[in-house]
């Protein structure tokens, strides 16, 4: 949590610690900022867990996985008639992945095996030689010292689950199965009894791994693709898994000798006045000053000639923290003039294309400090002309325009 307020530039202005609930919550005035707590996660019952296992699992085994994976649910009660989604990926890659996904349980992964085996010129592999095969992959010391621990409990390792309702969290679980047991016994009482349809759909969410599915259940509405894309859902999908921060934050939060709140609360720089309070949010983020005027901050990550270094301008509110930020590459970037309204517009591309900030009440010294650090910067580049932009650069240009507009009108 140090780490991603830091990375973010937002560190919070109080913190609580419940030692009872094991619980912290971190503040920023009156709002929440987050809060850090034991994930408790339900159970389903036995008969439904085992169910769920037969219905997602095994399904590279049929010729078409999706259209055996709508015919197991269909045999659930309430979900009989459930629709195949219409969004099937085309791209060939991308149906190989679905061909090939699985949850990680030992019965998964001797289907794995075996399909290597066939796919090596073995065509029918023996169970030992599968087993032996599934072990080596995992650098295990034997079939029984990988599968044995946990069984079909192993996917609880990896990540938990939970039910997401119109984008809204509703239930966590342990592993995929004890959610896909909760969505599809719960569905037709709890979600879809009003439902004019409903489609299953399983692919991939960018919270999952590689090759391991998500599944929703979407209203089937006729019409518009507009209408599709506004119906409600209730859908699977595993939680996100944080990386591990730098070994430099583990080792700060590692010397907090107590849990008290006074002590927490100097960790995340609590108290500190605000110069103070930037000037160490730059050095965690290991970015150098450039210049500050008002509440623009621009800083850089590197040397302005190298093309992995990026500038970026942070926009403070009164407390130091970043309200929102935007970046482009020194080497290719630029920061332009528009005419019209005076603004200047942070461009991510050469010539100006692809916007990604409109900056109002910026002085003309530090602007000229901005573009010392834009190697690109040259007389015929200063200014944004909005009749040489591309369709969607003039889109882009104009939404952040209107968010610029409505932030001064708002400050005065």
């Amino acid at each position: 949590m140090l780490d991603a307020c830091e990375s973010n530039r937002c560190l919070p202005s109080r913190v609580a610690y419940d030692e009872d609930q094991r619980t912290l919550r971190l503040d920023v005035g009156e709002d929440l900022l987050a809060t850090v707590a034991p994930l408790l996660v339900e159970n389903v019952r036995p008969e439904f867990r085992q169910r769920a296992m037969s219905t997602i699992c095994g399904l590279r085994k049929a010729g078409d996985p999706h259209a055996e994976l709508i015919k197991r649910v269909r045999k659930w009660p309430g979900m009989f008639s459930v629709l195949e989604s219409e969004h099937r990926d085309p791209h060939e890659m991308q149906q190989f992945r679905e061909r090939m996904a699985h949850h990680p349980i030992p019965r998964e992964w001797l289907l794995s095996a075996r399909l290597l085996c066939i796919a090596c010129g073995k065509t029918d592999p023996s169970t030992a030689e599968t087993q032996a095969v599934a072990a080596a992959a995992f650098g295990a010391q034997s079939w029984n010292h990988l599968a044995a621990p946990l069984g079909d409990l192993s996917a609880r390792l990896l990540q938990p689950w939970y039910l997401c309702k119109d984008d809204v969290a509703c239930a966590f679980h342990a592993d995929a199965i004890d959610a896909v047991a909760d969505l599809l016994a719960s569905a037709p009482r709890a979600w879809i009894a009003d439902w004019a349809g409903v489609a299953l759909e399983s692919q991939y969410s960018f919270t999952a791994l590689d090759y391991m599915p998500t599944y929703t259940l979407s209203e089937h509405l006729q019409g518009s693709t507009a209408a599709r894309i506004d119906a409600r859902q209730i859908a699977a999908y595993p939680v996100i898994r944080a990386q591990s921060p730098a070994s430099a934050v583990v080792e700060r939060v590692g010397g907090l000798t107590t849990r008290r709140c006074e002590d927490i609360a100097a960790l995340f720089g609590i108290g500190l006045p605000v110069d103070v309070k930037v000037r160490m949010l730059d050095e965690r983020s290991q970015e150098l000053l450039i210049v500050q005027d008002g509440q623009w901050r621009f800083t850089r990550t590197g040397d302005p000639n190298d093309k992995s270094t990026s500038l970026l301008v942070h926009c403070l509110g009164y407390d130091g923290n970043s309200v929102w930020s935007a970046a482009v590459p020194t080497y290719k970037g630029l920061l332009q003039t528009h005419r019209e309204t005076g603004f200047y517009v942070f461009c991510a591309d050469y010539d100006g294309a692809h916007p990604v900030a409109v900056i109002d009440g910026l002085s003309p010294l530090a602007a000229a400090q901005v573009r010392a650090n834009l190697p690109d910067t040259t007389d015929g580049r200063m200014e944004f002309r909005e009749e040489d932009r591309r369709p969607r650069d003039l889109d882009d240009f104009r939404k952040l325009l209107e968010r610029a507009l409505s932030r001064r009108s708002t400050t005065s």
